[in-house]
């Protein structure tokens, strides 16, 4: 009995023993745990003071020393702008009209022309036309506005041989502000027609085409039939177009149609005519050349004719005054 109350007592002691063993290790590993922390916390101290020192040191050698430029910001590159919206594309009369380019050009071609009245839209048709047929083309399909508004009308005038008054059917020109849009509707059917009819592959359009929207529909519908298409514009000066209006045409109602003027779309493709132009001003200089020569020449001719005539009658003259015996060869010395 007192041998197993012995080992009873030392196996408590032992328990307490190790107890207090595991107590105070507990104990010490907190406090090392803690002692860690602490000394992670003091070195995060001591690192940012370091780094707030260093800052300092450099801050203070920036008074000695420039500070560094700052870097350039990166390049920026535009967006590229495609060609149809960056400029004005156009194509020049004669690589349609005239070889070489008349061989490459596309089978089918409208020319949509715009330009205030008088600006000379039907006069330029006109040499297209004159100039497709030179070279050996069929003669274009010109539609005209114009022509929505020529009205036959009755005059009296004089016959030449009989001196009678008699009374003539003419087509005169005769604008109604009215009827402009109703004729514009007629001028697009007659135009989708034509593109529909496929008898002319050369389609001249002359009209004011003043705003954009006159003119769009026609240049959508020739795209889709396959059709390339041009947009010709004409001289918008106010003064002159007044000066060369033969349809009566105010001022005041050139100068409106100017006002309102819509610039063409940089995507339509534009045709330059002024060599035409200046190929034709050349012609008439040249004709006028001859003509003043040509009046020179007559001039010159009827002075020599003049001079043998009066030559002529001289010698008659002289002959009548001639004695007889010099008729005979004698002399009377």
């Amino acid at each position: 009995m007192d041998s197993d109350v012995g080992r009873e007592d030392r196996g408590k002691d032992k328990w307490e023993e190790e107890d207090r063993y595991r107590n105070s290790g507990g104990d010490r590993w907190v406090r090392r745990d803690r002692e860690k922390d602490g000394d992670r916390d003091s070195y995060k101290g001591s690192s940012s003071g370091r780094y707030r020192e260093s800052n300092k040191k450099e801050d203070s050698s920036h008074g000695d020393f420039p500070a560094p430029p700052d870097a350039p910001p990166p390049p920026t590159f535009a967006s590229p702008v495609p060609p149809s919206e960056s400029q004005v594309r156009a194509v020049l009369v004669e690589d349609l009209l005239c070889p070489p380019g008349r061989a490459t050009r596309p089978a089918r071609l409208v020319i949509l022309l715009r330009g205030p009245p008088g600006s000379g839209k039907t006069f330029v048709a006109k040499l297209i036309k004159d100039k497709e047929v030179e070279m050996g083309g069929s003669a274009p399909r010109i539609l005209a506005l114009d022509d929505y508004f020529m009205v036959e009308t009755e005059k009296e005038e004089k016959d030449p041989e009989t001196g009678r008054k008699v009374i003539t059917k003419v087509m005169e020109y005769e604008y109604e502000a009215a009827m402009e849009k109703h004729y514009r509707s007629s001028l697009l059917k007659a135009f989708r027609k034509t593109v529909n009819d496929g008898y002319f592959p050369f389609i001249i359009v002359d009209c004011v085409n003043h705003q954009v929207k006159h003119f769009e529909e026609m240049w959508s519908y020739a795209k889709q039939k396959g059709f390339q298409v041009y947009i010709c514009e004409m001289d918008i000066d106010v003064s002159m177009c007044t000066k060369r209006n033969i349809h009566n045409r105010t001022e005041e109602d050139i100068a409106d149609i100017v006002k309102n003027w819509e610039e063409t779309p940089r995507h339509h493709l534009r045709i330059d005519i002024r060599s035409l132009l200046q190929s034709v001003a050349i012609t008439e200089v040249e004709m006028e050349d001859t003509t003043a020569e040509d009046d020179k020449e007559e001039e010159l001719k009827e002075g020599d004719d003049e001079k043998e005539e009066d030559s002529q009658d001289g010698d008659e003259d002289v002959t009548k005054h001639v004695p007889r015996d010099y008729e005979h060869g004698l002399c009377l010395c």
